[in-house]
């Protein structure tokens, strides 16, 4: 869900555990739409039937790439980083 990870790696490690379960909770309804069969299951079992990864997994994910791209000197946004 893209709108859910937008500008992620700005706004992920501020995220409550609570505000973190309501952006799981939007992920899960879309899940039992789009995947009918899948009512009644654990959360984890929504995923893997949907071929899906959390959340927040994928924010992590995001974040971490997004960091390690900055940390390229040939990064447009290398040079706003301190210096070591």
């Amino acid at each position: 869900m893209p709108v859910l990870e937008y500008c992620a790696p700005v706004w992920h490690y501020a995220l409550t555990k609570a505000q973190s379960e309501s952006l799981e909770a939007i992920q899960k309804c879309a899940i039992h739409i789009t995947h009918n069969p899948t009512r009644g299951m654990p959360y984890s079992s929504m995923l893997y039937c949907a071929n899906i990864d959390s959340l927040a997994y994928r924010r992590e994910e995001l974040s971490r790439d997004f960091f390690h791209n900055i940390m390229d000197p040939a990064s447009c946004l290398h040079s706003l980083l301190p210096s070591p």
